[in-house]
């Protein structure tokens, strides 16, 4: 399992996530800045837990994000 954070404060809503990967990813129309679909929060950092499977969609994801603020950590 992977756990993928996102700090959507820190957001300035480019829409390179939602282009990459429009299943996870969605722009809010009420502040401009991107939503992981279907994350839970904690600290200010959004978070979904997703099987190993998914990992090259979020390294896409990841590798456009012009402000870095997608990471994934190894859960186990």
């Amino acid at each position: 399992m992977i756990r993928i954070k996102h700090k959507r404060k820190k957001c300035i809503g480019c829409g390179y996530c939602e282009h990459s990967d429009p299943l996870m990813w969605q722009m809010d129309n009420s502040d401009g800045k991107a939503s992981l679909i279907g994350a839970s929060v904690a600290n200010n950092i959004f978070y979904i837990d997703m099987p190993d499977s998914e990992q090259a969609y979020i390294d896409r994801v990841i590798s456009v994000c012009p402000i870095n603020i997608i990471t994934v950590d190894k859960l186990y």
